[in-house]
């Protein structure tokens, strides 16, 4: 018996211990109302492959869309914000990135081609979770750019008409 209780004790403090390791790697994605650092770099890597084509090229033009996109975030209720900051907390780790995409590595560092190719993945998966954290994704980010009048040119919206 008392072996038995040592035993326990002892899965106990592993179980602990990993889990409390794997807790200080947790990055958040989203801060309040903000993108984390981490998150930036993360939603930045799949805007440029969601919005590839219409997204003018360049780091200020993703860093203008990244703050559109807080912008648009920040007016939502904070439960739909504290399950954007769960998919966004994913995507920011290791262990997350791989249970969502299937890969570990940063997406920031992966090829444009293969990063659309991982949404493809999720978008068309047989799991309704990671169809959803597609759409989600897309939609917000489509939101994000599409709201700002710079970016109707890029697919011809000459813009609302004035009412008389």
């Amino acid at each position: 018996m008392q072996r038995r209780l040592f035993t326990l004790g002892l899965v106990g403090i592993a179980v602990l211990a990993v889990g409390g390791g794997l807790a200080a790697l947790w990055q958040p994605g989203l801060e309040g109302r903000r993108l984390s650092l981490a998150g930036r770099r993360q939603l930045g890597a799949l805007a440029q492959a969601l919005l590839d084509g219409v997204l003018p090229a360049g780091d200020a033009a993703l860093q203008a869309h990244l703050t559109h996109f807080e912008d648009t975030v920040s007016a939502f209720p904070p439960a739909v914000r504290a399950e954007l900051q769960q998919l966004l907390s994913l995507a920011c780790n290791a262990a997350g990135r791989f249970g969502l995409f299937g890969r570990a590595t940063d997406l920031a560092e992966l090829p444009l081609a293969e990063r659309r190719a991982l949404l493809q993945e999720l978008r068309f998966s047989r799991l309704a979770p990671r169809q959803q954290a597609y759409f989600a994704l897309r939609d917000l980010n489509m939101a994000a750019f599409f709201a700002q009048p710079a970016s109707w040119a890029a697919v011809g919206y000459p813009g609302p008409r004035a009412i008389a």
